[in-house]
């Protein structure tokens, strides 16, 4: 059987990383916030049912709750290597409403077929395109066409269906 330890701390972690109270954690559950804490202080081990939802709600494998593996999903041979900003946009994400993650997601692909944020500027006040001209076909110093983000937002608003 794994271990109690590597299971009390993964579901901690993993909790923490959900900026969730015990309380919350156990809500999602149902069950006491007692029982959350009798779980990450390896007094108590899930049953196997319970696992499985534990599991689901942190989009792990139950082979990683219990330390058999380090990868988090059953999919991965190893953990996918992401940095920092990554996970915080990530975590940002999974913390969104349905509706705004669908706002976010098109302004991603909006930026993707757009170009990329200029390095110069500060990429929350400013967004440039590569053709370097606006539509009036004047440059700006650097090259390129720049335009404020809530310009940006606007443009986005409009090309709702």
């Amino acid at each position: 059987m794994a271990s109690i330890p590597a299971l009390a701390s993964r579901l901690r972690l993993l909790r923490q990383m959900k900026n969730w109270t015990q309380e919350e954690f156990g809500r999602k559950l149902n069950i006491s916030k007692v029982t959350v804490s009798s779980y990450e202080s390896g007094v108590r081990t899930p049953d196997a049912k319970t696992l499985i939802k534990i599991a689901d709600l942190f989009d792990v494998s139950v082979d990683y709750l219990l330390g058999r593996t380090d990868g988090k999903n059953e999919g991965y041979a190893s953990e996918v290597l992401v940095s920092k900003d990554e996970k915080e946009l990530l975590e940002r994400f999974r913390n969104l409403s349905e509706n705004d993650a669908k706002v976010l997601l098109q302004l991603a692909r909006i930026l993707e077929r757009r170009g990329r944020i200029s390095d110069e500027l500060n990429p929350v006040s400013h967004i440039t395109s590569e053709q370097g001209k606006n539509e009036t076909g004047i440059s700006n110093s650097h090259g390129k066409e720049t335009i404020t983000f809530l310009d940006y937002l606007e443009m986005l608003r409009e090309q709702r269906p």
